[in-house]
């Protein structure tokens, strides 16, 4: 988070105590009042749970009244975000209990079912629970690693009323993560040096029609339009690029020819045509033709498939998570179990943003020295926010925790992690999940020769047009 603003400092004076107790009063004043359709005592809850999963030494040195930047934390530019870090989750949480009332009319407004929402400086959690409630894909990131493990407590605590597995809590520097792939962007509050860099990161990354939650009025986003105005906060939508309105507008009149072809089929009584083929998938990267390297491994499926799916993962993000858990089974019983298709994992650990990714693939490694791969895989992407200590993973597995501990101690399989993101990036791929589609060589079940390529967490249709197309592109010739 940004550094706090002086309004709100009146209170630095408070104890613990003094603060702890002043939160919980205005908790429950401003829950009791809020007009919402979310269970009673959910803000309440959410509010609480934040508040209690403070360490109490880290609560009493933020609740002191020692304010001000010690002179060593000015000269470090990490320590002097790590401490403004601190200074927002206190304003957010201790001394502004009414954040989740102020924000609840817009997030009500935006956020739904399935919405992927990011709070930027996301502190105790709060804000990332609230959308969660209110049923998006909520992702937190937040730089001090204590205020990501505050938030993790808290999410535990919440139990059933938050959907943990659709809730992701990350630690990093948010200006250097991706924000692409979401609906919502929500910033609490931005300091004076931080606001050319925000516009920047919204000018490059924030995708077409998503929007850009704002606390406080601020000069304008270029690119942006204002959409509303919910005080304190403010709106902003980027609207949708011209090609995709294009697409949209000839999408539409294709539809209303269909729609008269049908017609005219029916008034002649003729039997309606088929529909139209569905559209092809989203192509990454050019691969056709080019020969790839699987390594050492792990695949699924019979040695005879003739195609070969490859994912590149990370087992921090979400996306791919959303991917094994809803996608892979579908693609596995369609085409896997079926001697169509072999399946294949490699590693693209993002350690930009995902900072324990590429312990997370030598896990795998080390595991499947055991025979446990797919089963540490799994495990890995079920437990994403709770990934160390990894003892307890193998523990769970069953395995020899001397051969595991030694062998991620040593790091024996790093190199084979990087031969993986070597080869990603000889693809092209930079981002996760990235599917190769490729032929596979039957001389050499390592080596595949590729055919099309297939970027982010699709829906299982959008596998099956272009596995079914590359079948048949097979089978004739």
């Amino acid at each position: 988070m940004p550094g706090p603003r002086a309004s709100r400092r009146s209170a630095a004076s408070c104890s613990k105590p003094a603060a702890v107790a002043a939160a919980l009063t205005l908790i429950a004043s401003f829950a009791a009042a809020a007009r919402t359709p979310l269970a009673p005592g959910t803000l309440e809850s959410i509010q609480r749970e934040c508040l209690r999963a403070y360490p109490p030494e880290l609560l009493a040195s933020m609740a002191s009244g020692a304010r001000e930047i010690p002179a060593a934390v000015e000269e470090d530019p990490r320590a002097q975000m790590r401490f403004l870090d601190r200074e927002a989750s206190l304003d957010k949480g201790l001394f502004y209990p009414a954040l989740l009332e102020e924000v609840l009319p817009a997030f009500e407004r935006y956020v739904s079912s399935g919405t992927r929402f990011l709070d930027l400086g996301s502190g105790d959690g709060r804000a990332v629970f609230l959308a969660n409630v209110l049923g998006a894909v909520a992702t937190g990131i937040e730089y001090d690693e204590e205020l990501v493990a505050v938030s993790r407590r808290a999410l535990a605590a919440l139990g059933d009323l938050v959907d943990a597995e659709r809730v992701h809590l990350v630690q990093g520097d948010f200006f250097a993560s991706s924000w692409a792939d979401y609906d919502v962007v929500f910033y609490f509050d931005q300091s004076s040096f931080e606001q050319d860099r925000l516009r920047e990161k919204v000018r490059r990354e924030l995708a077409p029609g998503a929007r850009l939650i704002v606390y406080h009025e601020q000069a304008p986003f270029p690119g942006l339009e204002r959409e509303a105005s919910l005080p304190p906060l403010e709106i902003y939508r980027r609207p949708a690029e011209p090609r995709e309105l294009r697409a949209e507008l000839e999408a539409l009149a294709q539809g209303q020819q269909e729609i008269l072809r049908r017609i005219a089929a029916i008034r002649a009584g003729l039997r309606p045509r088929p529909a139209p083929a569905p559209a092809p998938a989203p192509a990454g990267p050019e691969v056709r033709d080019r020969v790839f390297d699987l390594g050492a491994n792990p695949v699924r499926g019979s040695s005879a498939a003739r195609l070969t799916l490859v994912e590149f993962t990370d087992y921090q993000c979400p996306f791919c998570a959303r991917h094994v858990r809803e996608t892979q089974p579908q693609i596995e019983k369609a085409y896997v179990e079926t001697g169509k298709l072999r399946y294949a994992t490699l590693d693209l650990p993002l350690e930009r943003i995902h900072d324990l990714a590429f312990k997370a693939a030598e896990a795998t490694h080390c595991a499947e020295q055991q025979g446990r791969y797919w089963e540490m895989h799994d495990r890995l992407f079920e437990h994403q926010e709770a990934l160390e200590p990894w003892s307890d993973h193998a523990a769970a597995l069953g395995l020899d925790a001397t051969l595991f501990d030694g062998c991620l101690a040593s790091g024996r399989f790093a190199n084979a992690v990087k031969r993986d993101m070597a080869e990603a990036a000889k693809i092209g791929f930079d981002g996760t999940p990235s599917f190769l589609l490729a032929v596979t060589d039957p001389n050499d079940p390592t080596k595949v020769k590729g055919l099309t390529s297939i970027e982010g967490a699709q829906p299982f249709a959008t596998f099956e047009a272009a596995i079914d197309e590359a079948l048949a592109e097979l089978a004739a010739e």
